[in-house]
């Protein structure tokens, strides 16, 4: 009988928060008040051994409309976490065991983040009412995924 493998504790905490860019364009055209944008999304996750972290990066695009033809504005955090058990999830060179569920909760978190530092950054500008969409973060992992030939 096959005993179910348990899972090790991960012990983190949020150390850090930068955003790397932020840039607002003046759209073309007036922003309507019930305006619908359009927006991008790239993740990247990093693992930075020696200070036993793993830093989620978000770039991220909005559009004037759902078309994605006009950008007006792009903005790139990076969330450091802190993983006191770090060492626990190495498997060798470059390669780290941490459960996919743990990576996609932080790239949530990330996620989160953006959308209030969105808010704060747009706030007394012309694009103060984008409010970045709830998404489903796996679905858009899934999409930057490599194809398999």
């Amino acid at each position: 009988m096959d005993v179910p493998k348990k899972e090790k504790p991960i012990e983190f905490r949020l150390k850090n928060i930068q955003v790397t860019n932020c840039s607002l364009h003046k759209p073309d055209q007036v922003i309507k008040k019930n305006q619908n944008f359009g927006y991008s999304f790239t993740f990247g996750v990093h693992f930075d051994k020696e200070n036993s972290e793993i830093i989620i990066e978000i770039l991220s695009s909005i559009y004037f409309s759902p078309k994605q033809q006009s950008v007006i504005g792009e903005i790139t955090i990076q969330v450091y976490f802190s993983i006191n058990n770090f060492s626990d999830f190495i498997e060798g060179e470059n390669q780290f065991a941490f459960p996919e569920d743990f990576i996609i909760m932080l790239i949530s978190i990330s996620f989160s983040t953006l959308r209030g530092i969105v808010v704060e950054k747009t706030a007394s500008t012309l694009q103060h009412s984008i409010i970045l969409p709830i998404v489903n973060v796996k679905e858009i992992i899934n999409k930057q995924k490599p194809k398999n030939k």
